[in-house]
């Protein structure tokens, strides 16, 4: 592409129009005072990645930047790449895009307007290695659910190599806040690989973002880029969910990664099990030079909630998956390898704390190495039932010379006796539990190994009587430890129904608030493109209340006077009751009196004058 002549002052005039400026005009750095964010901190992070990534491909990139906003970031990686693609919702912001873009002449950057869940889920896999969203899935949280975008993030890994992510923190006091999980990196979890990168500061608070890269194909830790085969949140097939998702293992040709989250319950523990590996590596490994054969340390490090330890990778299969599929081995070759490595540890005061099939790798030519770095240290012992490592140890004797796929529930079965097993395990066994437990050592039993394969007359007389205490003990703590385990699951089984009725009813509040905002926001979309339509309507609806409190005015004054009136008429008709009562009164007086007169003598003696006098007036 010919650079085009666009004059600052074009710039400008696009620039002015956005609704805010939120990163530096490529190739402009004149125009920055206003600009928001600074993003010259988090593009040589990033360009450090790129290039380690071109150098894993070696050749050119190609880039998809969702939400690229002014476009900084896709221009200042465009010498990296062979072709980069902006996209972003704001026409304005592509404009700016395009004439920064057309100024620099960088003909391999196109800028597109485009909804960024459209783009993923329209999106050709392998179109892209890489993809920034840096920002911006914090918005579409908000719009969408944060569930909803996990999953799009997840689809997204599927189809492009790379995600470098930056994303927003619920505890920033921003209006968004709420929409998201209270963990950042929930919202890439289902995606293989994660790893911070670094965390940036914002103009909007205190709270720094964190820059991840995220990728079901390849891992970056440090200085350190490789393609992974396979990955797994298990150290071994039947370790179940112990480690509650906060552990990953991935495994290219030749080294294994694995990573820590300090988080939730297991904080504590996966940091002492970090620290732990990390000194066997830094301490113990160059002490004890080749006697097991350890890998090497490639890159390790911690921050921002995570760890990693990279190491070498040592060949061969671990004997737990050989069990599981009933393919055969050497037990005695097993044993006595494990044994040896226990006994040279023990000679520096140093012992390994898990000593199980899944931490045994099988050479192909049926040697056994011992792994796990983080269970060696200077404390005798075992992590889980029956905590004391010799117990432990015959334990896996006898499962190995069994041939018998360990048991992985709350404990072990406690095959501790010459039971189990036939010779020539059982003698050497039985001449370990005739020897006093305060004698035992990893070489004592060394020794008791060579004299029971040599065929040599051992001094067994049965189980000596202080180890019958050290046997009931172990069971008794066996039979306590389980009550209580059981117990408490009991207990989980019933607090589990009770948060998940909990999350249900948190998820269906989520759905209603996106609904109620996304209603909201149609709402207010509607009012601000009808406002004219809207203000002439609030008018007319004005002048009709002005009017219906006339109606409601004149109606209540007729109110008033028809109120007066039934209250003059009442007045009224009570006087005339009162008249008409005193009327009543007085008939009934008259005709009582007339009643009186006509029943007394002299009205009956003087009614033949009455008749004469009729008559005279009637002529």
């Amino acid at each position: 592409m010919t650079t085009l002549h666009i004059t600052e002052a074009e710039i400008q005039r696009l620039v002015e129009k956005l609704p805010e400026c939120y990163q530096p005009i490529f190739g402009f750095p004149q125009l920055d005072v206003g600009v928001s964010r600074k993003c010259e901190d988090r593009l040589t992070v990033i360009r450090d990645s790129l290039e380690r990534l071109r150098t894993l491909y070696a050749r050119p990139l190609r880039v998809l930047d969702l939400g690229c906003a002014q476009g900084f970031f896709s221009m200042s990686v465009a010498d990296l790449c062979d072709s980069v693609l902006g996209i972003d919702y704001l026409p304005a912001n592509i404009d700016v895009c395009n004439a920064a873009r057309d100024a620099a002449g960088l003909s391999q950057v196109q800028f597109q307007v485009g909804d960024i869940s459209e783009v993923i889920k329209t999106l050709e896999a392998g179109r892209f290695d890489v993809v920034f969203g840096l920002s911006v899935f914090h918005h579409l949280c908000h719009a969408q659910g944060w569930e909803v975008i996990a999953e799009q993030l997840k689809a997204l890994a599927a189809k492009v190599d790379v995600l470098i992510l930056e994303l927003a923190d619920a505890r920033e006091p921003l209006y968004w806040a709420p929409s998201l999980p209270a963990d950042a990196a929930a919202l890439v979890e289902k995606i293989g690989f994660i790893y911070p990168l670094e965390a940036f500061p914002t103009h909007l608070g205190d709270v720094e973002r964190v820059l991840y890269f995220c990728s079901d194909r390849i891992w970056q830790c440090g200085l350190n880029v490789a393609k992974f085969a396979k990955w797994t949140e298990k150290s071994h097939e039947f370790a179940g969910m112990v480690h509650q998702g906060t552990r990953r293992y991935f495994f290219s040709d030749d080294a294994i990664t694995k990573t820590f989250r300090f988080i939730g319950q297991v904080e504590d523990h996966n940091r002492r099990e970090f620290e732990h590996e990390l000194n066997f590596y830094n301490v113990l490994a160059p002490v004890l030079g080749s006697l097991l054969e350890s890998p090497r340390l490639l890159s390790a490090g911690s921050g921002h909630g995570f760890a990693h330890i990279i190491a070498s990778r040592i060949p061969g299969r671990p004997l737990s998956e050989l069990m599981t599929r009933g393919e055969a081995y050497d037990a005695g070759k097993v044993i006595r390898c494990v044994l040896d490595q226990l006994v040279q540890l023990e000679a520096q005061s140093l012992y390994h704390r898990d000593v199980r099939a899944w931490n045994v790798l099988i050479d192909d030519f049926g040697n056994a190495r011992l792994i796990d770095f983080a269970a060696i240290g200077q404390e005798p012992g075992d992590d889980v039932w029956p905590f004391n490592g010799f117990l432990s140890f015959l334990i896996f004797v006898n499962e190995i010379a069994m041939k018998t796929v360990p048991r992985v529930h709350l404990f072990r079965r406690p095959m501790f006796s010459s039971a189990w097993v036939q010779e020539p395990f059982r003698s050497w066994l039985n001449s370990i539990w005739a020897e006093p437990h305060a004698n035992w050592s990893f070489a004592r039993f060394w020794d008791l190994l060579g004299a029971s394969a040599s065929g040599r007359p051992t001094n067994i007389s049965g189980m000596h009587p202080t180890n019958w205490w050290l046997w009931s003990g172990a069971l008794e703590r066996l039979a306590s430890d389980a009550s209580d385990a059981f117990r408490l699951q009991i207990e989980a089984i019933d607090a589990r129904a009770s948060r998940e009725d909990i999350w249900n009813m948190e998820r269906q509040l989520n759905d209603v608030r996106v609904n109620a905002d996304t209603r909201i926001n149609e709402l207010l979309t509607k009012i601000s493109r009808d406002d004219a339509a809207h203000s002439i309507a609030l008018e007319e609806l004005h002048q009709q209340v002005i009017k219906l409190g006339q109606v409601v005015a004149d109606k209540h004054g007729e109110n008033i006077k028809l109120v007066e009136m039934l209250n003059t008429k009442e007045h009224e008709h009570a006087e005339l009751q009162s008249t008409n009562s005193d009327l009543q009164a007085a008939v009934t007086d008259a005709r009582n009196t007339l009643n009186v007169l006509q029943n007394s003598l002299t009205w009956r003696l003087g009614r033949p004058l009455r008749m004469f006098s009729a008559r005279l007036r009637s002529k």
